[in-house]
């Protein structure tokens, strides 16, 4: 059954009342960047890393300094993202926006202070604004760009 569409949105992805379900956001992501890979938007082959189906090595100091919950983990371990850093700030994947190269354990250390302003303020310390239970798919690279914050206990 499908969720009724909600002004202004195009296509619902979870409703509030689903249950957070890890298997269904890395598929939706997984989509989103093999079809940006598809059409030839990133410039090279290897722009995006594919984890292996086990997932990749998660650097296990960095979810204990900020207690990332298991659905957090899973996440890190198992979802597509930019290669490294210079692929995520060289190609957007939203408008002045970056996806988060988790790949990169200072990126995600980075991550958990989407407030602050990269661009402008690169030494400005760093923060824990998000809960453990959020991950930060997406920061803002310019001012006008958007950060895209999941928050795996929003609908459980």
């Amino acid at each position: 059954m499908r969720t009724p569409l909600k002004p202004g949105c195009l296509d619902p992805v979870m409703s509030s009342t689903e249950p957070f379900d890890v298997d269904r956001i890395i598929s939706l992501w997984t989509k989103i960047l093999q079809l940006q890979v598809d059409i030839g938007y990133y410039p090279n082959d290897d722009s995006i890393s594919f984890p292996p189906p086990g997932g990749r090595a998660v650097d296990e100091t960095i979810c204990q300094e900020f207690g990332l919950t298991d659905e957090v983990l899973s996440l890190l371990k198992r979802l597509p993202c930019p290669s490294n850093f210079d692929e995520a700030y060289e190609t957007t994947i939203f408008e002045e926006s970056m996806a988060v190269p988790l790949t990169d354990s200072e990126w995600i250390r980075n991550s958990r202070d989407p407030a602050r302003c990269w661009y402008a303020d690169a030494d400005a310390p760093l923060r824990s604004d998000l809960k453990p239970e959020e991950l930060a798919l997406v920061l803002v690279k310019d001012e006008s760009g958007y950060n895209l914050i999941l928050d795996t206990k929003a609908s459980m």
